[in-house]
């Protein structure tokens, strides 16, 4: 049997950070023989990060399937964008020339433009003039955690374009992120219009943009053939749009109780909230059923 799990709205809480109850019910599947990977947005470095407390090895899907690694680190399998797909996305333009903060996930690390706070911090003042009902607080905080993944490099515009169109940098994935919907949906139509293009999110002020052929979904494939694993014994846990994709593929779903309703109609089952330990409550489930199996 294989596992495949996110991370952020998953299997960390709402702190960030993994549950005790998430790490037990997790070796205890390791224990019986399943193989339990990480399914993530995140780069590969940023995905260690939170499981490094923890004595816990395992297999991982990067970059919403671009980047997949064994539980080494090795190597399995990685699926850049096209070249007209990264100019277009470093080209987009918007209203009244106004920038929008992205992420740019290559083969060693996460890349930025050096004034890329100083972007979300304008944009936030704009939302907030705009609509004093929102916190600024709330936006402040948001604008922290998109900034601080472990592994961001900031470097000047020029110089992120030019890394960008290297012939040796794999890009796997950009991240735009927003507390304007309209621009994202402005990345939404014009990024879309590619044929070689996924566009997927992981959260509401944020647009995830990969090659079509990576996927959680395909990349959970990939890993059950590399550990011989039966897709019919497969399982996956999520709870946002760019869990969708591995939802499809596995023969059993769970959405998170904390999850986006949409995501939630399409799964067999809705486990806990991400505080109330569900993945440890999913988990455990499987493992009863396949007991009686």
């Amino acid at each position: 049997m294989i596992i495949a799990i996110d991370m952020d709205g998953t299997l960390l809480n709402s702190e960030g950070k993994v549950p005790a109850e998430n790490v037990e019910a997790i070796k205890n599947a390791q224990r019986a023989g399943v193989k339990v990977v990480i399914a993530t947005g995140r780069s590969y470095e940023d995905a260690m990060r939170p499981l490094q407390p923890f004595d816990l090895k395992l297999p991982k899907i990067c970059a919403n399937g671009a980047d997949v690694r064994d539980e080494e680190g090795n190597v399995l399998h990685r699926q850049s964008l096209e070249e007209q797909d990264i100019q277009n996305a470093m080209n987009l333009r918007f209203h009244n020339d106004e920038e929008v903060y992205f992420e740019m996930y290559v083969q060693d690390g996460v890349y930025t433009y050096e004034n890329a706070g100083d972007v979300m911090k304008a944009e936030a003042d704009r939302v907030r003039s705009s609509n004093e009902k929102i916190s600024r607080f709330e936006l402040d905080l948001l604008a922290a955690k998109q900034s601080q993944q472990a592994g961001v490099t900031f470097l000047p515009k020029e110089e992120l374009m030019k890394k960008a169109l290297q012939e040796d940098t794999n890009i796997f994935k950009f991240l735009f992120f927003s507390f304007d919907l309209n621009k994202l949906q402005v990345v939404k139509d014009e990024l879309g219009k590619s044929d070689n293009v996924a566009i997927s999110s992981s959260a509401l002020h944020n647009v995830e943009v990969n090659h079509l052929k990576a996927t959680k979904g395909i990349a959970l494939r990939k890993m059950a053939e590399h550990f011989k694993v039966d897709m019919k014994h497969s399982v996956a846990i999520g709870d946002n749009h760019n869990d969708i994709s591995m939802f499809n593929e596995a023969a059993t779903s769970f959405g998170m109780g904390n999850g986006d309703p949409e995501v939630q109609s399409l799964c067999d089952y809705v486990t806990e909230t991400n505080d109330n330990n569900g993945v440890a409550k999913a988990i455990e489930k499987v493992l009863k059923s396949s007991l009686k199996a």
